[in-house]
């Protein structure tokens, strides 16, 4: 591409990269130049565990839709004669939903990606973005797609979808429910993303504060200024998803989660696209601020594209 020959990356090749951190086996002879001192684990054992851990990924999965179609069951339940404002009761308690099991997800997510014992750090990398990825879309769409697809086919179960007048087509559609579900996901999602600066804003300031307290007063010295700016610094966050992979992984998340909002569902809620491109200006400004602020300098990694992120955006645009 031209940012890899631009930053001198197209001879970069990520497959010839040094063994990751923790990568356990057994010592064996290469066969290329005779070493008898590499570390060896089976590619058939990996992939019965990668296998292992997919399958409980899809009982997450699984589990989060069940949760999904009992809140839009409960919704159903709930008579319109109650107001307006208890029909969005059901879909805030969703999208608390959708938070909780995203971060359940990622506990063993990263646990999952450990016991895979990937050999090198991209291969390790774009196991973790694939389980994520797949398990955040279907956490955070199967909503839109059981009101779509299946709601309006099931009335007796779910209930009648919630219309606005003159949204109903042939009787049967819940267009204007997925706008509400869209547009009340899609605006606290938007807000949601200054949390990146609230939340290591209040790590750091507790930091600095116990610290402050555990360190007894020191007297002033020549270099006592330039010694407590080195010492603050450390007091700031590192910028990590997991060990060895930095928190890019979930910056391009949230961009790619963005973009399915945009490329599946804005045509029932078309301002979708310039509230995406205003937050993607915010987003800049955030975490330049963050950085500058909140965060400890990551260290540079080579790479030679954007690795899996690749292949999952030519499926989401296909």
């Amino acid at each position: 591409s031209l940012f890899a020959m631009r930053y001198g990356q197209l001879s970069l090749d990520e497959n010839t990269k040094k063994t990751k951190p923790g990568f356990t086996g057994s010592f064996a002879r290469n066969f290329e130049n005779n070493d008898l001192n590499i570390i060896y684990f089976s590619n058939f054992k990996r992939m019965i565990r990668m296998i292992k851990t997919f399958l409980i990924s899809l009982v997450f999965i699984i589990l989060s839709i069940a949760t999904t179609i009992a809140i839009l069951y409960w919704r159903g339940t709930i008579s319109t004669d109650n107001g307006q404002i208890l029909n969005y009761l059901p879909i805030i308690i969703n999208v608390i939903q959708i938070i909780i099991f995203n971060m359940i997800y990622y506990y063993f997510s990263i646990r999952f990606t450990n016991y895979e014992n990937h050999e090198t750090i991209s291969k390790y990398e774009n196991s973790l973005t694939l389980k994520l990825f797949l398990f955040n879309f279907f956490n955070t769409f199967n909503s839109f797609f059981v009101i779509s697809f299946i709601k309006p086919y099931l009335n007796s179960f779910f209930g009648d979808c919630i219309k606005s007048s003159g949204s109903s087509i042939d009787g049967i559609d819940c267009f204007n429910e997925l706008g509400v579900q869209l547009k009340t996901l899609f605006i606290i999602q938007f807000f949601k993303n200054f949390l990146k600066i609230i939340i290591p804003y209040i790590i750091v300031k507790i930091n600095v504060k116990t610290n402050e307290r555990n360190v007894l007063k020191k007297k002033e010295y020549n270099w006592f200024k330039i010694d407590k700016i080195v010492e603050n610094e450390s007091l700031k966050i590192d910028y990590l998803a997991a060990p060895q992979i930095d928190n890019t992984l979930f910056d391009m998340l949230d961009i790619i989660l963005e973009l399915c909002f945009i490329t599946f569902f804005s045509i029932s809620f078309p301002l979708s696209a310039a509230i995406g491109f205003i937050g993607g200006i915010f987003n800049i400004q955030m975490d330049k601020f963050k950085f500058f602020n909140y965060l400890k300098r990551p260290f540079p990694i080579n790479a030679s594209s954007i690795g899996i992120w690749r292949s999952i955006l030519d499926l989401i645009i296909y």
